[in-house]
């Protein structure tokens, strides 16, 4: 083939994920590895309240203060579970 074409070739070793995959640091993997951890603690907790609001509780304003905790470790999984799948990547 021509000199000229040769540049049109794509690069070796594919596209978007050709780069070689780093590894996690050290403070990375104990990261990765606490993460694990606290999402099953927060999801522990978080099964604890759905079981008493789904038992209920004359309580009106205990119920409101178990709704927000829910909320608030709903948020906090996400959270926490976005970064742990991140840091999967490079495991």
């Amino acid at each position: 083939p021509p000199k000229g074409e040769e540049k049109n070739s794509p690069p070796l070793g594919g596209g978007a994920g050709g780069g070689a995959k780093r590894k996690l640091s050290f403070k990375e993997q104990k990261e990765y590895e606490s993460l694990e951890q606290e999402i099953e603690g927060l999801e522990a907790r978080k099964a604890a309240l759905v079981a008493k609001l789904n038992a209920g509780s004359p309580d009106h304003a205990q119920i409101t203060v178990w709704a927000k905790e829910i909320e608030t470790i709903e948020a906090e999984l996400n959270a926490k579970s976005d970064r742990w799948l991140e840091l999967g990547e490079f495991v």
